[in-house]
């Protein structure tokens, strides 16, 4: 078999241009990624429920979808959590190699056949499930140095201007605010006078679904079909309320003697000195005494304002205030593109950023990646420059040089294609494997080219009749070294469970390697230079 290769030297030229080929169309194709897909597929049921505790989440919700969910087709396990700032999350593992968008329909599902036994706020507020990768991608903050802007401020430009942009991008999951700090309108009682006036939160809740609406008032003097009518009304109405003094005169209850409570009148009163305050705030009896804020100073607010959703998680870039944006990639997705993307994306926002506005990546997956990467260019470059002097100290012959420089490339670079057809991704294990590889290649380029060497230059043979010689000999030791490698590789890519999974790509990559070096077409290139 390998006396064939000597007689058509041509073939395996071509033979090897094709594996350079298809193994550079393997680099270009491949997803790049820092570790295997060992994680299994796994998704979110997110849940925001505004003012409940973590108990009350987790028997009003989290215990009810639980028991929907449980035994969803072919899960594994879940687990779930619940804070008290009103929000639960359950995630959902499946078994390895199952397909992400199937998984998500199958616990949509399960969803919703419980969304009639959960509280009605759960529902309104929405129920997302999503699936994306467990690791982040990218973290960046979003911070101004003017004076005037502040969280709320950089959130809302945030989800305005550069969320939506985001997550158009290809690859790209779910981005997410660390910390919400949306615009909402924000309520404070004042228990004391709750009490007296005998109003609870059930009956504050209430006023508002009732008052604050949505309404559709239909039309008036449409035509019935059987007779015309030359106008048609289509009354409107406000909608929901949007300023604060609209839910100021929210009327929680009216008494026949024409007493009516309102909800101002139930919000935190002013402090002592209301004359000032009422000076300095343009506001009445709804402003509220003052409350400590996040940098340890005093901020007043009224008693009912538009202000954060949630004031639970501060974030600072060198003491100015920040959002910041957690970026996950879709499963299947190449890491490395989806950051270049993100990159490019937030160059262009940056040029219409408010002045003072700017962004800072706090975190970059590629960049362990690139470093690899850069690491086995460097260890592949070094072992080329080291073969090459070391063949042409001991050998004195530029074509001999020259052997080993062609072949390495080709024992190495195919690596890529096979990787692709078995549906790997460039990453740490499959990078590493490479430089472990890169040694054995070139030892075994210059064993042949040596052998071929000595035989030409010791028993003055004609470079075919060398080769022919070497073939004989040591053909077989390499065949039986391949096969001591495949023997210790190859078992271990049976190997179940995530761990299995770093052990397979290396256990592919290997032996791959060493099939490649023994049909390295070495002594045939030896005899198609001469």
């Amino acid at each position: 078999m390998f006396e064939k290769v000597l007689t058509r030297p041509a073939l395996a030229l071509v033979t090897s241009i094709l594996i350079l080929f298809l193994g550079v169309l393997g680099i270009k194709s491949l997803p790049i990624a820092q570790f295997p897909d060992v994680a299994p597929p796994t998704v979110y049921v997110s849940v925001a429920y505004p003012g409940a505790s973590a108990n009350v989440l987790i028997d009003s919700v989290i215990i009810p979808l639980e028991q929907s969910i449980n035994g969803v087709q072919d899960m594994r396990y879940m687990v779930s959590d619940a804070t008290s700032a009103g929000e639960a999350t359950i995630r959902v593992y499946f078994e390895p190699g199952t397909d992400p968008d199937i998984n998500v329909v199958n616990v949509q599902n399960r969803v919703n056949i419980m969304l009639s036994r959960l509280p009605p706020l759960v529902v309104r507020e929405g129920i997302l499930v999503s699936q994306v990768v467990p690791s982040m991608l990218m973290y960046l903050n979003l911070y101004s140095t003017d004076p005037t802007a502040d969280q709320k401020d950089l959130f809302n430009y945030a989800n305005v201007y550069i969320m939506p942009v985001i997550k158009r991008i290809k690859g790209m999951g779910i981005p997410t605010n660390l910390g919400n700090r949306a615009f909402a309108m924000r309520i404070w009682l004042n228990p004391e006078r709750m009490r007296a006036s005998s109003i609870s939160v059930e009956d504050v809740m209430e006023a508002l679904a009732q008052q604050s609406i949505i309404g559709s008032p239909g039309r008036l003097g449409r035509a019935t079909g059987m007779t015309s009518q030359s106008k048609e009304y289509v009354p409107t109405y406000v909608g929901r309320y949007n300023e604060p003094e609209q839910y100021e005169n929210i009327i929680l209850r009216a008494k026949p003697d024409g007493e009516i409570l309102r909800l101002r009148d139930v919000c935190v009163p002013p402090k002592k000195d209301a004359a000032a305050w009422t000076r300095l705030s343009g506001r009445g009896s709804q402003d509220a005494e003052p409350r400590p804020s996040a940098a340890g100073g005093e901020e007043r607010h009224a008693g009912i304002e538009l202000g954060s959703e949630f004031f639970d998680i501060y974030s600072d870039v060198d003491g100015y205030p920040a959002d910041s944006i957690v970026l996950k990639q879709a499963p299947g997705s190449n890491a490395a593109e989806v950051i270049e993307e993100v990159k490019t994306t937030l160059e262009e926002l940056a040029k219409s950023f408010p002045p003072g506005m700017r962004y800072e990546i706090a975190y970059d997956v590629s960049r362990f990646v690139d470093a690899s990467i850069e690491k086995v260019l460097h260890t592949l470059l070094e072992a080329f420059l080291l073969v090459s002097l070391v063949v042409y100290l001991f050998l004195g012959d530029l074509r001999s040089t020259l052997i080993p420089t062609l072949a390495v490339p080709v024992s190495l670079i195919d690596t890529f294609f096979v990787l692709q057809i078995f549906g790997f991704s460039i990453n740490l294990v499959t990078l590493f494997a490479l430089v472990l590889a890169i040694g054995v290649v070139v030892d075994d380029a210059i064993v042949v080219v040596e052998a071929v060497h000595a035989k030409m230059s010791g028993e003055h043979l004609s470079p075919y009749r060398a080769s022919i010689e070497v073939l004989r000999e040591i053909s077989g030791a390499i065949v039986a070294i391949t096969r001591a490698m495949s023997a210790v590789f190859v078992p271990v890519t049976f190997v179940t469970g995530p761990v299995g999974v770093f052990y397979r790509q290396f256990g592919v990559a290997m032996p791959q390697r060493s099939f490649c070096r023994v049909s390295s077409p070495s002594p045939s290139l030896r005899f198609f230079v001469r």
